[in-house]
């Protein structure tokens, strides 16, 4: 997706507005992204003018995304729209969109729910079930809807995410902005440079509560499609969230492929014999 804008620096056609100028992703991150120099001022001059969405999916780090933005925007007065931008992936835990709705409404921020445009059963019946190899569930259950959805709004946008370096030794190299292919605007990642403890303390001090899936499963539960679950993390939804669990039984036998999700000594082990 291309902007029509260009970047006073390097010139390229992928840029944004800030502090009156056209900058792109690169050069932005080059010149103000920087750990020390990334401060709560840029952030806010960086979402002024713009229609701002931050993606929550229910996690601990796009809560910490959310509520930092709303401070930044308050307490530098930064006169932007914002809005919380939730994915229902047709296949997250019972009550994961009850806690989000609960949240925003809690920070005072309105809230925009997408979801796919098939279910999460037709999906497998068309891809098989997702897993490392074949990961389709994040295009067609998340990127899509946000895609669409975004793509459909007027004015200049930006998209704020909870992605921090720490995570992993891959996200340990991304910048403070980057602009992904599939979306119309360009992504924005305040906290960055934030450690784990980093979020535990501003959640504590804010007395933000947290998604009841991650006294279970240690995690939001937003997109529970099997991709990345463990023989553990299958048993306590099977202890924790019976009907769920059945669901995805259901799921895995009615896959003509005959694939499981678990494949355990050389074999296929379906989650009925759990």
């Amino acid at each position: 997706m291309i902007s029509g804008k260009k970047c006073f620096i390097c010139g390229s056609d992928r840029a944004f507005t800030f502090r009156g100028k056209n900058i792109c992703v690169n050069c932005f991150s080059e010149t103000y992204g920087s750990e020390k120099i990334w401060s709560s001022k840029i952030f806010a001059d960086l979402l002024s003018g713009k229609k701002v969405f931050v993606l929550f999916s229910g996690g601990k780090d796009s809560l910490c995304a959310m509520a930092y933005t709303k401070e930044v925007v308050e307490m530098h007065g930064a006169d932007c729209e914002l809005r919380a931008l939730h994915v229902d992936t047709g296949i997250s835990l019972p009550g994961v969109e009850d806690y989000v709705r609960e949240v925003c409404e809690r920070l005072g921020i309105d809230l925009v729910v997408v979801r796919p445009e098939k279910t999460f059963e037709e999906y497998v019946q068309r891809f098989g079930l997702p897993n490392w190899y074949r990961r389709w569930c994040c295009a067609y259950l998340k990127v899509e809807p946000i895609r669409r959805y975004v793509q459909g709004v007027e004015g200049e946008k930006l998209l704020v995410d909870g992605i921090r370096r720490t995570e992993s030794s891959r996200r340990a190299r991304y910048s403070i902005m980057y602009w992904y292919s599939r979306f119309p605007c360009p992504t924005v990642s305040p906290i960055l440079y934030w450690t784990d403890e980093g979020v535990e303390s501003f959640i504590r001090a804010r007395g933000l509560p947290v998604s009841p899936a991650y006294a279970v499963l240690g995690k939001s539960g937003e997109c529970m499609c099997g991709a990345f679950s463990s023989e553990k993390e299958f048993l306590l939804l099977k202890q924790h969230y019976p009907q769920f669990f059945k669901r995805l039984c259901e799921i895995e036998k009615a896959n003509k492929s005959g694939y499981t999700y678990l494949f355990k000594n050389g074999k296929r082990i379906p989650l009925s014999n759990l």
